[in-house]
């Protein structure tokens, strides 16, 4: 897998246009404070050079999908029974900036919802991470 990772620019590439599996590694990760919780924005660049941005919660109910990006990204391992402690805010975000430079697959899927201004609007998420030589 070969990537271009243009790390002078601050504009992203075009996003992912449609929906499908996509080899990818990630290129930046950054926290933000949104309602009070603590988020990580991964931001992922695929083979064809098309962006893919996603958000990982602080929040239990989000550990299926930090589960999935750990088993998915056959380049970082954890030691069978590690425990990580996310209780504090300190350490979401760097344990995830551990991962820039990593490959992990990406299944692209159509996310529909309502605009803040009433208007039904589509974008593309990451149903689930998936490994790179999987497909």
């Amino acid at each position: 897998m070969a990537f271009k990772i243009d790390r002078k620019s601050a504009e992203l590439p075009p996003l992912v246009s449609a929906p499908g599996k996509y080899r990818s590694v990630v290129t930046h990760v950054k926290g933000e404070l949104k309602n009070g919780s603590e988020i990580a924005v991964i931001t992922f660049q695929t083979e064809s050079g098309e962006s893919q941005i996603e958000r990982l919660y602080n929040k239990r109910q989000s550990d299926w999908k930090l589960q999935q990006l750990i088993a998915a990204t056959p380049e970082f391992t954890l030691e069978e029974g590690t425990e990580i402690d996310f209780d504090q805010s300190d350490t979401f975000v760097p344990f995830l900036q551990q991962f820039v430079g990593l490959k992990v697959g990406l299944d692209v899927q159509p996310d529909t919802f309502v605009g803040s201004d009433g208007t039904p609007r589509t974008n593309h998420k990451v149903k689930r991470f998936i490994k790179p030589d999987s497909f």
